[in-house]
């Protein structure tokens, strides 16, 4: 059975006409994605004859025997009913062969000249036959004859008991007069059908084209009688009930007639084939998803080979489950089903339904292309409606599951027990098709993973046009030795092109919080949600509690919402406050509470111990107090004491892992470790609001924390009509190691530190105290306005949206300091007008105080003491903050900013001392040090100060803009920097010019030299693009095509610099454009690796090493094609990489090597 991964779900009513997703920041890649193919959805319309059979009065109950107790030679008895046929001028009911057909044998002639009948004292007008003319709805029945039931004519004639007006009554019996021919309903089940079909077709708003197959008279296959294609007239109005029929799409439902047979799996085969018929070409793109949706009540006919041109080409037990031998199911392991077929029926449907979902369906299209199959059940059985349930499975990788416990089962089928009921059970078929097709689960943007030790965590996110609240997911997944990719089981989680499996269970998701069923679930209520309420910071206090029982988080505090605070509370910690599903239960969880994770890279961290117990299995040997012991796995500590199977230890020198052979290096005893006492974490930040803590272990919530400047916006996510930011950044971790050991040595004073921006979140920053990962502290925020009388934010003014990541290390506050002190470095962050963020900001990691701001501005600050020339542009950028001779001391930052400058932040002529100094050689002394402009990108047009659009591209002012931190390799003599650029906030402009760009960095460049040097340009390096390298300029320069930019951060390894791009385009396949990556050799330019590998903003290049294998990975929204992988979704791309020393001249790229 198909168990699914991440969940993709919900894009909700996604049938109805909506906006598009249409922004000014990065999501414009979703305004064109694979959700704007419309799905192909071919109906399999039964119009065999099941769907003859009339339309029962509401009163009869088709569960209750109304056979008369003591039967009449007149009672109804004829297993297969009756139908009135006409002879001259007398009308018969007329019994209903196995075959069937119609057999004279044993009819029952009327009363006069007229349908009529009187039988045990009634007096009945039935009605004759289905009309062929369009009534006033529009609607034409059209079928051959009415069919009655003998159960159901019996009960007209022989039931309790009738009044005058021709209702059942249970006192009076009185035969039917002419008044109650109207009282009888006079339409088939057929009539219906196609009054769904017209109904769903108006809702659905051109959302998918649809297509119908029916049976022919000649009982082989099926015919197409409504080709794929769209059947809605535009412009769509609303309500979309209210959207007009194509002409040609109502003549051809209205014409359709009934047959006798349903030869359901020939049927179902004829669509295989129709799909994959190269001349009909109704797949348009290799992304369309292709579905059928056989609509019937389950009894087949005349079913036993398929017709030519079906594919399958013949029928076979391709599910292996033995039902076309035995005809019956077994549900629960306890209820067997006989499965009703009329002559020639059989039992291939279910067959033909795993045919299609596991066998290449359209072989003129690059890659698979599967058929999924719905069914919609229409007043059949119950045996029929297990195997139509069957053949949904089957149709939808869940083969052969007949636990009904399992939520899987039946999922993809959907009753109708009334004609009354089609309507909507097609309804909630075809949003249930639109949703699978809609719910686009792409990786964050930017798309990213992170690596720690054997396992791999991805994010996810779902845009929705119909919501402000999108779904996010974080999973976990495995790397195995040959760090290949796998879910739980240790089977490969992703296709050969990359696309991740559905059928992948990964070791946890956090998408399945909001089922409580699940390991990991959990009610809303028990969630451990904090804020900072400003009077203790211990977090897990009452007083910082996010409940409506904390009476301080009162409406003001709220931003004082339009709907209460309780219920904005409630939604906030994932209620369904609202009643969304209409159910009346406000307090259970909502389908999802888990936001978008867009722009949060995870962060793992493994609290590693100094001192602590492990739990071992002994082996040979007694260890010894005071000995060393060493793991097979590089572990090593000194024991305490051991106690039972419990070994203390201290002086950790390196981790120990559960697995590991432990070795007494005195004694020679060994032991196994079974148990560690060092937790991981993770740690990321969504826009539902909060920061969450994960525990890694089994994916449950520790707990979430809303920083208190949120708290005003939280009422947004239901009262606002656009996605809403809050935590959109990456939180990162510092160690605070006393000793510098590298471990947590709590009595050294040693914490760790969370500390974390909010990116289109707001313009501030805030950091916790996680040495206790249950236990969150608050230690500070800093933001550019003091906003908060209770949570009263350090004032940076320079503050941009705080888009940068921390990055840590000690500096050096005067010429003898020798201890430091830990900070954080940021660049000021951004601005669309340049307005703010022009700055690089060095902060207290402690104490949220700035210890140097460096910037183009003398404000007063007493921390600033810079006033850097040309520093006028927002640097939204994360840092480049560099240790370079490894001393424990920063002593360079790199950095671009948004007016394509790239900065040299550092004091690099003379040491602390006032004694000269040259490369490598640099001052540590943080007061001394400068900023200067290294290199200029330039404008990418005449003029970057005129206000005008120079080169009619749409662009005003384009100057190149850098949004990731440089690559910095250490050369002899001279930095290597390396550096994209492009514009994160409009990725999808087409006629940018962007550039890659190696700058050779000598400090020749120095702020201290008269008159002060003018930073590089593009004339000082090589344009390797159209000329040869020049050693004698200053680096190289490679330009990429227009539109194409660099939105991620680079890495070089093993002389290859790796970096990936983004190029817009309109193909559908690919969430708004092109995805690529490079390797380039890092010196000179020259390429080496030059490939699209999916759509969407790709992630950065990240490099896995083990003990056995080395690769590197990209994620993408959606992976290429190829003719072993079915799915082309979200895709997590690996490549072998060169071996360190190894002079590469051709690597080969590969998608899911």
């Amino acid at each position: 059975m198909k168990k699914t991964m991440v969940h993709w779900l919900l894009i909700g009513l996604f049938i109805l006409s909506g906006p598009k997703l249409l922004f000014a920041d990065d999501t414009c890649v979703f305004a064109v994605t694979a959700n704007d193919v419309p799905p192909n959805v071919v109906f399999l319309l039964d119009n065999g004859a099941e769907m003859e059979q009339i339309i029962w009065h509401s009163s009869y109950n088709k569960d209750t025997s109304y056979t008369p107790a003591l039967p009449t030679v007149s009672a109804f008895s004829n297993s297969s009913g009756y139908a009135v046929e006409k002879q001259g001028n007398t009308y018969y009911l007329q019994p209903i062969q196995a075959n069937l057909t119609l057999t004279s044998t044993g009819q029952i002639a009327g009363v006069g000249n007229n349908p009529t009948w009187l039988i045990n004292g009634r007096q009945i007008t039935l009605p004759f036959a289905p009309s062929t003319a369009v009534d006033a709805s529009g609607i034409k029945d059209n079928a051959t004859r009415f069919r009655y039931t003998s159960n159901y004519l019996n009960w007209l004639f022989y039931s309790a008991g009738w009044t005058a007006a021709g209702e059942p009554g249970k006192d009076v019996a009185a035969p039917f007069g002419t008044a109650d021919v109207v009282a009888l309903p006079s339409k088939t089940r057929f009539y219906y059908a196609k009054q769904a079909i017209f109904s769903v077709a108006r809702n659905t708003a051109n959302r998918a084209q649809f297509g119908i197959y029916n049976f022919t008279a000649n009982s082989n296959g099926a015919s197409n009688v409504q080709p794929l294609g769209m059947v809605v007239t535009t412009p769509l109005v609303s309500p979309s009930s209210s959207n007009v029929l194509q002409s040609n799409f109502v003549n051809n439902i209205n014409n359709m007639g009934t047959v006798n047979y349903s030869p359901l799996a020939e049927g179902l085969a004829s669509i295989g084939g129709y799909y994959n018929s190269p001349s009909s070409g109704v797949v348009n793109v290799y992304c369309q998803r292709n579905f059928a949706l056989v609509v019937s009540p389950g009894v087949s006919s005349e079913d036993l080979s398929p017709a030519a041109g079906s594919l399958p080409s013949s029928f076979s037990d391709y599910d292996g489950d033995g039902l076309d031998v035995t005809g019956t199911l077994v549900i629960d392991g306890v209820t067997t089903y006989t499965i009703p077929k009329n002559l020639n029926g059989s039992y291939w449907l279910d067959d033909v339904a795993h045919y299609m979902v596991s066998n290449d369906m359209v072989s003129y299209r690059t890659g698979i292309q599967y058929v999924n199959t719905y069914t919609v059940g229409f007043m059949g059985s119950e045996a029929s409606r297990r195997f139509l349930i069957n053949t949904s499975n089957n149709g939808n990788d869940n083969t052969n599951l007949y636990d009904s416990t399992d939520p899987e089962y039946g999922k993809y089928h959907f009753d109708a027990a009334s004609p009354e009921g089609l309507a909507q059970s097609l309804i909630d078929a075809l949003n249930a098709i639109l949703e699978k097709t809609n719910a686009f689960s792409a990786p964050v943007v930017p798309i990213t993973r992170t690596t720690s030790g054997n396992r791999i965590y991805m994010s996810f996110f779902t845009p929705n046009s119909r919501s402000n609240f999108w779904q996010g997911n974080v999973v976990k997944l495995g790397l195995n030795t040959n760090l290949e990719i796998t879910d739980k089981n240790g089977i490969a989680a992703t296709y050969s092109n990359g696309a991740i499996k559905d059928t992948a269970e990964p070791y946890w998701a956090t998408v399945d919080w909001a089922n409580t069923s699940k390991a990991n679930g959990i009610l809303n209520t028990a969630r451990n949600i904090y804020t900072y309420l400003g009077t203790t910071t211990t977090l897990t206090a009452a007083a910082n509690e996010f409940k409506t029982t904390n009476a301080v988080l009162t409406a003001a505090v709220l931003g004082n919402p339009t709907n209460t605070t309780a219920n904005i509370i409630n939604y906030v910690r994932g209620a369904d406050a609202f009643d969304a599903d209409l159910d009346t239960n406000r307090t259970e969880n909502r389908t999802l509470i888990t936001g978008d994770v867009l722009h949060s890279e995870p962060m793992v961290y493994q609290y590693i111990h100094a001192s602590g117990v492990l739990t071992v299995t002994l082996g040979s040997g007694t260890f010894q107090a005071g000995e060393n012991i060493r793991g097979s796995s590089g572990g090593f500590a000194t024991i305490q004491s051991l106690a039972g199977n419990s070994l203390t230890y201290s002086g950790l020198k390196a981790s120990f892992t559960i697995g590991e052979q432990l070795t007494g290096l005195t004694s020679g005893a060994t032991a196994t470790v079974s148990a560690v006492p060092d937790v991981t974490m993770i740690y990321y930040g969504a826009n539902d609001g909060m920061l969450h803590a994960v525990r890694d272990t089994d994916g449950t919530e520790a707990w979430g924390f809303i920083p208190p400047n949120q708290l005003a916006r939280l009422k947004l996510m239901v009262e606002s009509t656009s996605h809403q930011y809050y935590v959109d950044s990456s939180p990162k971790i510092y160690l605070y190691d006393v000793n510098g050991n590298g471990f947590i040595d709590l009595a050294d004073g040693d914490k760790v530190i969370l500390v974390s921006g909010e990116r289109k979140g707001s313009t501030g920053y805030f950091a916790l105290d996680v040495t206790s990962p249950e236990a969150p502290v608050f230690l500070w925020r800093i933001n550019r306005t003091s906003d908060l009388a209770y949570a009263v934010p350090t004032v940076i003014s320079q503050l941009g949206e705080s888009w940068s990541e921390p990055r840590f290390g000690k500096i050096k506050t005067s010429a003898v300091d020798a201890i430091g002190t830990s900070v954080f470095v940021i660049g000021g962050g951004y601005s669309s007008t340049n307005a703010t963020g022009k700055a690089v900001l060095v902060i207290n990691v402690l104490t949220g105080q700035p210890v140097k701001i460096f910037e183009n501005d003398t404000d007063g600050n007493a921390n600033t003491g810079s006033n850097i020339s040309g520093m006028n542009f927002s640097i939204p950028s994360t840092v480049r903050a560099m240790d370079t001779d490894r001393n424990g001391f920063l002593d360079k930052i790199y950095v671009g900013d948004m007016g394509s400058q790239v900065w040299r932040i550092g004091r690099f002529d003379k040491d602390a001392l006032g004694n000269a100094i040259i490369f490598p050689n640099a001052n540590e002394n943080i007061q001394d040090w400068q900023g200067q402009r290294l290199f200029v990108a330039s404008c990418n047009e005449g003029s970057c100060t005129d206000g005008i659009d120079n080169n009619g591209n749409g662009l005003i002012d384009e100057w190149r803009k850098f949004f990731y931190p440089p690559t910095v390799t250490l050369e002899e003599g001279y930095d290597l920097v390396f550096i994209g650029s492009g514009d994160r906030e409009n990725p999808c402009h087409w006629y940018t010019l962007d550039e890659i760009y190696a700058i050779r960095d000598d400090h020749s460049l120095l702020p201290t030299t008269t008159p002060p040097p003018a930073a590089w340009t593009r004339s000082d390096l090589s344009d390797i693009t159209v000329v040869s390298l020049d050693p004698a300029k200053k680096g190289w320069l490679r330009s990429l095509a227009s539109g194409e930019k660099v939105l991620a951060e680079s890495t070089v390894f093993a002389g290859i610099l790796y970096f990936t791009t983004f190029t817009p385009n309109n193909d559908l396949c690919v969430p708004g454009g092109a995805a690529s990556i490079y390797g380039l050799l890092y010196k000179t330019g020259a390429i080496e690796v030059n490939e699209v590998i999916g759509g969407g903003i790709p992630s950065r290049p990240v490099i896995v090493i083990n003990d056995r294998s080395m690769a590197l990975f990209v994620s993408v929204g959606s992976a290429n094609p190829d003719d072993a992988s079915p799915s082309t979704s979200a895709a997590i791309l690996k490549a072998d990489t060169p071996p360190l020393g190894f002079n590469l001249h051709t690597i080969w790229w590969k998608e899911g090597n």
